[in-house]
């Protein structure tokens, strides 16, 4: 606990502190900024807001704003009918042809077809004013100040930064395996608090600009881009859904920067080792939805990281000739991707050897030992050296 603690301290140190929010306040900025010119969402807040909603003249609103609400109206009386012709179709296709074949992915496809939507079946759809909601799952930018904020933290578990000095005294090899845990602790946490504090923020600011911070309970299938969205939760449990896969995209990213930056010890490099593996992922993003690879468009780091562009959908992928949602495929390759990486980068910091060659060398580093220590060389590995580890 002590080292993690002093490690946390050390990472968010208050230069760093002021940079995160700098990049929060930023993205907030650009956030209200972007949505100052949306007039028709605003036009629509507005009326929806209104206590007397019932008793509107809908002939003194604007024909946008009217034809927005009638959308929502008849979208969310239809709404049953519509998943039940969905259910329906897919218990036909099942006696027809490639559908038929019991065992093949076109069937399993059906069949989850069937039993997802029959819970959305339980789904009530209200008109709700969520143009706040709406907009924050729409605003691009808040993914790159979140990304820039994750590689700030993860940059700074560098062992070779001038002020990490403290480190040397966790030299021995499971000193070092500790140091490495706490790490892994501290970039999972910090993604976490970058997703929900970023989120919130957002969203906050989302409901400055249009209210409607009443409807955090109502059903999420109410959005209309979430009509297919398979679980029966509130708008309050999908954000906290939608920050726990963005934490988790971060967190991976978070834990392969410092893994890059331990490894080859070069930060130009690291970049270019990211930025080659990205553009590969970038061609998984953009696979065609018939691709016989299409997993792959999930299965990858830069997909968790853009959850915002299909976290509402329901698409089923083809995994082991079953079919499968893209969830469940995110989700599962985020928790490989922290185990791998996690077990990765504890290991190479366990086998790191802080030893003279790249440290003790360094002229700043002689002159602090020299000015405040009685230096001695002792290998605390060997013998009856091994007391010292434990007494100091």
């Amino acid at each position: 606990m002590t080292i993690f603690i002093r490690e946390f301290r050390r990472i968010y140190s208050v230069r760093r502190m002021v940079i995160i929010v700098s990049m929060l306040i930023m993205s907030c900025v650009l956030y209200f900024n972007e949505q100052s010119g949306n007039v028709l969402y605003k036009q629509y807040s507005e009326v929806m807001e209104r206590p007397d909603y019932e008793k509107i003249d809908w002939t003194s609103v604007g024909s946008g704003v009217t034809r927005l609400i009638q959308e929502r109206e008849m979208y969310a009386a239809d709404y049953t009918q519509n998943i039940s012709q969905i259910i329906s179709q897919a218990e036909k296709n099942l006696e027809i042809g490639i559908f038929s074949q019991k065992g093949s992915f076109s069937y399993h496809n059906q069949k989850k077809v069937i039993d997802d939507f029959t819970w959305l079946l339980e789904v009530t759809p209200e008109v709700i004013n969520d143009s706040a909601v709406r907009t924050v799952f729409s605003y691009n930018y808040q993914i790159f100040f979140m990304l820039a904020a994750m590689v700030t933290i993860a940059a700074a578990l560098d062992l070779n930064g001038k002020k990490s000095l403290g480190v040397i005294l966790y030299a021995a090899p499971n000193g070092r395996y500790r140091l490495g845990v706490s790490r892994v602790i501290i970039i999972c946490v910090s993604a976490m608090l970058i997703s929900v504090i970023f989120t919130t923020a957002h969203i906050l600011v989302g409901f400055g600009i249009y209210g409607g911070s009443d409807i955090l309970a109502k059903p999420i299938q109410s959005i209309p881009e979430f009509a297919q969205f398979k679980y029966t939760v509130n708008i309050r449990q999908a954000l906290v859904m939608y920050e726990g896969f963005m934490a988790g995209g971060l967190a991976v990213i978070g834990l392969f920067i410092w893994l890059m930056l331990s490894i080859f010890k070069n930060i130009t490099v690291s970049v270019i080792i990211m930025a080659v593996l990205a553009g590969i992922e970038f061609l998984f993003f953009n696979l065609h939805a018939q691709s016989p690879i299409l997993v792959l468009k999930y299965a990858n780091i830069l997909s968790l990281v853009m959850c915002k562009s299909w976290f509402p959908y329901y698409i089923n992928v083809n995994v082991f000739n079953q079919s499968v949602g893209e969830m469940t495929v995110s989700g599962s390759f985020t928790g490989c991707m922290l185990i791998i990486n996690s077990l990765l980068c504890v290991y190479v910091s366990g086998t790191r050897v802080l030893g003279t060659d790249n440290i003790f060398t360094r002229q700043e580093v002689g002159k602090y030992f020299n000015s405040n220590f009685v230096c001695v060389q002792v290998n605390v590995e060997a013998g009856e050296n091994k007391v010292l580890t434990k007494k100091y």
